[in-house]
């Protein structure tokens, strides 16, 4: 299956804003609807690029856009193609198994995959399957 990522944006705020951090509940309750343009009646509209089926990737998806496993110097270790990417952490929609409080993300300043709270703030980018 192909994957639609979203671009990131400097315009801030916005939905799109590159500096937005959320906890992992937030980015699931929050900003997907708003990527999905969700009235707060539940009530759905355009979404993102005529889309409504965005999503948090997997942690395999998340891993795969990464460009090396190993530091990539002051900028972020992904394709500028994806739009301005914080060199932070990004959450996936993984929880990791051994410990439900927590998630898996993807640390795109040294290209490392790691385990934290579901309460830590840190970046999320949305993705779609594209049929």
């Amino acid at each position: 299956m192909r994957l639609q990522w979203e671009k990131k944006s400097n315009t801030c705020p916005g939905v799109h804003c590159v500096n937005d951090a959320y906890t992992w509940h937030d980015a699931r309750e929050n900003f997907i609807p708003a990527v999905n343009d969700a009235s707060p009646d539940g009530v759905l509209s355009t979404g993102l690029g005529g889309h409504r089926d965005w999503r948090l990737p997997t942690i395999d998806e998340l891993r795969s856009i990464l460009l090396a496993p190993h530091p990539c110097g002051p900028s972020a270790c992904i394709d500028p193609i994806f739009g301005p990417t914080a060199a932070s952490f990004y959450w996936s929609s993984s929880t990791f198994a051994s410990n439900p409080a927590d998630a898996w993300e993807v640390e795109f300043e040294i290209g490392g995959v790691l385990n934290a709270d579901k309460g830590f703030r840190d970046h999320v980018r949305a993705v779609r399957d594209v049929r």
